[in-house]
C-alpha cells in the first residue's frame, strides 16, 4: 500500500529512486515483530529448536535467551537501572564468547564474506548509551524533549543490513577505496493524531569495511572495547523524509522529500545470530540490540 500510494504521487522524473522507496515499504510492514517479509537473498528471524540432548547447544544459547528475556520484559525506554545492568552484563558474556569463536587469521578477518552472516532485517530493540544525553537512533526525531516527539511519537526503528546495491542506489568508490559490503537502511517511524498523520525517515548508506590498518589505530590507546573485523563505515546519503496522511480505508498518501546532509558513522557487530545482532558504536561504545 505504502509503495503504491508513492508510486502514484512521486514524479516520473524521480523514479530512479523508486527502488528504495519499495525498501521503505518493506521496512514498514515489519512493524509486527519478527513478521518480516520473505526473502530469498535476505536471511530471516528464526525461532530457537534444540534438538534432545544437545546440551552444550543449549548452554550456549543461555546468555542470548535471557537477554531476549530481559528486553521482552523491559517495555519502558528509559527502563530499571536494574534491568539495565543485567543486560550490560548479559551482552557482555555475549561479546566475550563471540569474539572467543571467531578469532581467525589475518586473511579470513579481512575476507568480504566474514559480513555475509550479519545480512538481515533487524528491528532496534534496545540502546545503552554510555552518555545519558546520548540519542544515536533518530536523532531530532526521536529526542524527548525535541520538537518531534512534541507532535509525534515514535511507532519503531529498525536498521536493515542489505547484500550490496540491493536497492540499486549504492554510490560508486574512487579506485583503490575499499569496496562496500552491504547496503545500511535506518528506518524510524512516527505517528500523530493516533495514526493519521505520520513520519517515515529513512537513511541510507553503504558499509565499508574499515582495513587492518584502520583497526588497529583506532584500537591504539583506545579507552572502551576495541573494535573487531566486523567494523564499517556507514557511508549515508542525505535523509529520506515521508510526509504521511490516512485516507479511507486506513491508507496513506505520502510527500516524499530528500533533504538534508550526507552523514558518516562508525558501526561494529560485537555479536550475532540467527535472532540477535549487537552493534557497537565505533567512537562511542554505545551497544545497540537488534
Amino acid at each position: 500500500t505504502f509503495f503504491n500510494s508513492v508510486m502514484m504521487n512521486y514524479p516520473s522524473t524521480q523514479r530512479f529512486k523508486l527502488p528504495l522507496l519499495l525498501l521503505g515499504s518493506i521496512a514498514l510492514a515489519a512493524i509486527r515483530i519478527d513478521a518480516f517479509g520473505p526473502s530469498s537473498t535476505i536471511s530471516q528471524p528464526r525461532t530457537l529448536g534444540v534438538r534432545r540432548g544437545q546440551r552444550l547447544q543449549l548452554q550456549s544459547h543461555a546468555p542470548r535467551d535471557e537477554l531476549l528475556s530481559l528486553l521482552s520484559s523491559n517495555t519502558d525506554s528509559d527502563g530499571d537501572e536494574k534491568d539495565k545492568d543485567k543486560i550490560k552484563s548479559t551482552i557482555a558474556s555475549l561479546e566475550s564468547s563471540f569474539i572467543s569463536s571467531n578469532k581467525s587469521t589475518d586473511n579470513e578477518n579481512d575476507s568480504p564474506s566474514r559480513f555475509d552472516p550479519l545480512i538481515g532485517l533487524y528491528q532496534v530493540k534496545s540502546v545503552l548509551t554510555k552518555n545519558k544525553g546520548d540519542n544515536p537512533v533518530g536523532g531530532k526525531w526521536t529526542r524527548s524533549n525535541g520538537l518531534a516527539q512534541k507532535l509525534f511519537q515514535t511507532r519503531t526503528s529498525f536498521q536493515h543490513l542489505l547484500p550490496f546495491n540491493a536497492t540499486g542506489l549504492s554510490q560508486s568508490l574512487p579506485s583503490g577505496t575499499a569496496v562496500a559490503v552491504a547496503e545500511a537502511i535506518n528506518v524510524v517511524s512516527l505517528d500523530a493524531l493516533n495514526g493519521l498523520l505520520r513520519i517515515t525517515v529513512i537513511l541510507r548508506g553503504d558499509a565499508v569495511p574499515l582495513s587492518s590498518e584502520e583497526r588497529v589505530q583506532m584500537n591504539t590507546n583506545r579507552t572502551i572495547t576495541p573494535v573487531t573485523p566486523l567494523v564499517v563505515r556507514a557511508n549515508f546519503d542525505p535523509p529520506r523524509i515521508f510526509f504521511g496522511k490516512r485516507n479511507k480505508g486506513n491508507k496513506y498518501t505520502y510527500l516524499p522529500l530528500q533533504i538534508g546532509p550526507t552523514s558518516s558513522v562508525i558501526l561494529d557487530t560485537t555479536y550475532n545470530d540467527k535472532m540477535v545482532r549487537v552493534g557497537m558504536g565505533g567512537t562511542s561504545g554505545t551497544r545497540f540490540v537488534f
